[in-house]
């Protein structure tokens, strides 16, 4: 059976931005094994948070709302044959997500083979 997931579409969305030091408490909130189990220890910076890649085209990438709360989704990006920009499509969100929660969620987030869009964000 085959799902066809959507464009991550942002357009609506309230994030904060953050500096170094708000990423680094992210990163923080996130326990040390967890972040090992999810992303091998790499993170990046965006522009309203961080993104933990996964494999093979997944990542965790967790923004913070402008209810201080974070949002952690499961995202997929691939380039598409014969285009120019690679897409990126949300595989499930998890909203309001407070600090004592953040390493749980996102360990589910990544789990893209065991849990599907539906499941992973109602497992923390």
């Amino acid at each position: 059976m085959t799902t066809t997931h959507p464009v991550l579409d942002t357009t609506n969305d309230c994030f904060r931005r953050v500096d170094g030091e708000m990423r680094r408490q992210m990163v923080s909130q996130i326990a040390r094994m967890t972040l090992l189990a999810i992303s091998g220890g790499r993170v990046t910076a965006i522009e309203h948070g961080i993104k933990l890649p996964n494999a093979h085209g997944y990542a965790v990438t967790v923004e913070l709302d402008a209810n201080d709360t974070y949002v952690v989704r499961r995202t997929f990006t691939r380039k598409p044959k014969g285009e120019l920009l690679p897409v990126t499509y949300l595989h499930g969100e998890a909203r309001e997500v407070d600090c004592e929660r953040l390493s749980e969620v996102c360990y589910y987030a990544s789990c893209y083979v065991s849990y599907d869009a539906q499941e992973w964000p109602t497992k923390a």
